[in-house]
């Protein structure tokens, strides 16, 4: 979406033009004056200072927090269509309308992490925590910036807090960790034991998982054990994506929805690639070793933009 060419205030509503923008300040004035179109623009704008006052009094304040949930809404829509500029600017005025409310500081949080906004995420991320220290969700958020940052110690050190506070039945923290380690290159033998926990927690088999533990496995020089693992992961990747192809299909899924989500399964494949292509290169296998980075490559590996 491109930008409105009005200047923006600061909470980023347009500003109209003053009659110093116009090229002939006297004939407009002389076109409009006395018109029932000036009366009416007095009429709106004391109607305007009367609402912005009433929104700045505690009798205001349920006003202002079902707009800030309507615009939460409006945001999370327009970030599920891939417009995270969209979902800024609607979680910007949510913010300004109720900013005490600290699930709106994680949803923009994500926003600006997708965005590569990575000090603004941390800094609503933080914001969040500050206001439910106990939340693993948070936690998982915010590690994943940690990793964007390469701070791996704090990116681990974040998903031991979201294992703490998570059910104990969840796998997903404990795959993260085992991948946080493994990106960091410490604790090998421990990120092994995590992701075989995450395996055993999951209710059913996720190519994410098995990525994580064939990687560890080629960080540890068991290439046959990465290789294993990363084709059975190449195949369920392949598979999740022709199911989720039919299912937008046979939903009627909003095309610019269902962009997005083959987008994210594209990036998944591309880092299952990538590492797959990085275990055939070890065991001398150069030419499909070649032909895996640059499909990866191709799906969107790019570990700058927090594709890895």
């Amino acid at each position: 979406m491109n930008p409105p060419r009005n200047r923006l205030d600061e909470y980023g509503f347009p500003i109209p033009p003053t009659f110093d923008d116009t090229p002939d300040r006297n004939a407009v004035i002389a076109r409009w004056k006395g018109s029932r179109w000036v009366r009416l623009g007095l009429l709106v704008m004391l109607l305007t200072g009367a609402l912005t006052a009433l929104l700045a009094t505690d009798l205001g304040k349920a006003p202002r927090k079902v707009l800030a949930a309507g615009l939460a809404e409006r945001a999370e829509r327009a970030w599920l269509r891939d417009d995270t500029a969209a979902a800024l600017r609607h979680l910007n005025t949510a913010i300004w309308l109720d900013p005490e409310q600290p699930q709106l500081y994680l949803d923009r949080g994500r926003v600006r992490l997708e965005r590569s906004d990575l000090q603004g995420s941390l800094k609503d991320i933080n914001r969040y925590l500050q206001a439910a220290p106990t939340s693993a969700e948070g936690y998982l958020v915010r590690s994943t910036v940690w990793q964007r940052l390469k701070q791996h110690k704090q990116a681990i050190d974040d998903l031991t807090k979201a294992i703490e506070y998570l059910p104990p039945h969840e796998p997903v923290a404990w795959n993260n960790r085992a991948y946080a380690r493994a990106i960091a290159g410490v604790d090998l033998q421990e990120a092994l034991a995590d992701v075989e926990k995450a395996i055993k927690l999951s209710d059913r088999e996720q190519s994410a998982y098995l990525d994580t533990r064939g990687y560890i496995h080629y960080l540890l020089g068991n290439y046959a054990a990465a290789l294993a693992d990363m084709e059975h992961a190449v195949w369920l990747a392949q598979r999740e994506a022709q199911q989720m192809a039919e299912l937008l299909v046979a939903h009627d899924i909003d095309p610019a929805v269902a962009r997005r989500f083959r987008r994210q399964l594209d990036e998944q494949l591309a880092v299952i690639y990538t590492h797959r292509g990085m275990v055939r290169e070890k065991m001398g296998l150069f030419a499909e070793a070649q032909a895996d980075l640059e499909l990866g490559r191709e799906l969107g590996y790019n570990p700058e933009r927090g594709v890895f």
